[in-house]
């Protein structure tokens, strides 16, 4: 008797590939090209104590355009999909809790609805093609309870915030149940984490 064997099927790299999905790929390049440019490019080195003090001193004393300044770049990182936790942190210790929450809070969800939007404009009609037929049960589950499903995934800390915004916009989430579920979501982990940079200041005094 001959032994059965299990195969997993993968898309086939046809020559027309890329012409058929560039946009997926220009996704993927994106998302790839920006995190070794993070990695590589020496950010991290502002994430390190050494440097923290001498950056915290530059953006106070820039006022609004330090908060500005901040702002962007947060909202970068997090439609890249970069780790941004620190970033949080670091803003209640440089501004406090009450201007970093709205910093933060205000820098999340564009960033979380650029990456959306991103996911959406490049990413979703390839994967509907590649694996659309694979994927239609959980879509119309996501259609039917979309805005709930969402909301409970942002309130849960060990989920991936970042792989959740590109999975909302590649699936069919409606996008003011993404907004909406967002904003909601990240209200109490955003506040606990600039409180908690805010508190760090009072236990290095």
């Amino acid at each position: 008797m001959g032994q059965s064997k299990t195969f997993i099927h993968l898309p086939v790299m046809r020559p027309n590939f890329l012409k058929n999905h560039w946009r997926l790929v220009l996704l993927i390049a994106l998302i790839v090209g920006v995190g070794m440019a993070w990695h590589f490019g020496g950010a991290k080195q502002y994430l390190s104590s050494g440097a923290f003090e001498q950056l915290k001193s530059n953006l106070v004393a820039t006022g609004y355009k330090g908060i500005a300044f901040y702002i962007l770049v947060y909202i970068c990182l997090v439609t890249f999909g970069l780790p941004n936790l620190p970033f949080q942190i670091a803003a209640g210790s440089i501004y406090g809790s009450t201007t970093a929450f709205l910093m933060m809070y205000l820098g999340v969800n564009f960033g979380a609805f650029m990456a959306f939007s991103l996911a959406r404009t490049l990413g979703r009609k390839g994967i509907e093609e590649l694996w659309g037929h694979k994927l239609e049960g959980l879509n119309k589950r996501i259609e039917k309870g979309g805005l709930k499903m969402l909301l409970i995934m942002r309130l849960i800390p060990m989920l991936p915030f970042n792989a959740t915004n590109y999975a909302s916009g590649i699936s069919r989430l409606k996008t003011r149940d993404y907004v909406l579920a967002t904003a909601l979501g990240t209200l109490p982990l955003t506040f606990l984490h600039v409180y908690f940079g805010s508190m760090l200041n009072q236990f290095f005094k």
